[in-house]
């Protein structure tokens, strides 16, 4: 075995600079290439949202959840202006999602000061996960 080589644990065999790159190196630049290209393709893109109807929900909801809230207090006259996919019971307006999706929008927002960094963390996170699987599956 020379210098530059090393041992993997798993299967004991010598591995090569060029080895360990596709195990070190490979996953971190898909990363970061992943996470720029989530980040630039949503603000060109999709400046104004898409046409999703839930990403406002999901949008309103995470703000809620910045301020500390679960629910707010319906407007007045709501009972006569419901909006889409929020549930008012009289008393409280509250969206009909659960909180998880929304919760990382408002810690995306509260650390980058953009939720937008939410969708690049998971897009970035996903391809990394499939580079792993991918590798596994075919090793």
């Amino acid at each position: 075995m020379a210098v530059n080589d090393s041992v993997t644990p798993a299967m004991g065999l010598p591995v090569s600079r060029a080895g360990l790159w596709l195990d070190r190196g490979v996953p971190v630049v898909l990363g970061l290439v992943t996470f720029g290209l989530v980040l630039l393709a949503s603000q060109t893109v999709f400046p104004y949202l898409s046409n999703n109807h839930d990403e406002g929900v999901y949008l309103f909801h995470a703000r809620m959840l910045e301020q500390g809230k679960f629910w707010v207090e319906p407007p007045a006259h709501s009972e006569f202006f419901n909006a889409w996919f929020l549930i008012n019971d009289g008393d409280k307006l509250y969206p009909k999602y659960v909180p998880v999706f929304p919760a990382v929008l408002a810690a995306a927002d509260m650390l980058f000061k953009d939720m937008r960094a939410a969708l690049a963390l998971i897009g970035a996170g996903t391809v990394v996960a499939f580079y792993f699987v991918a590798r596994e599956m075919y090793r």
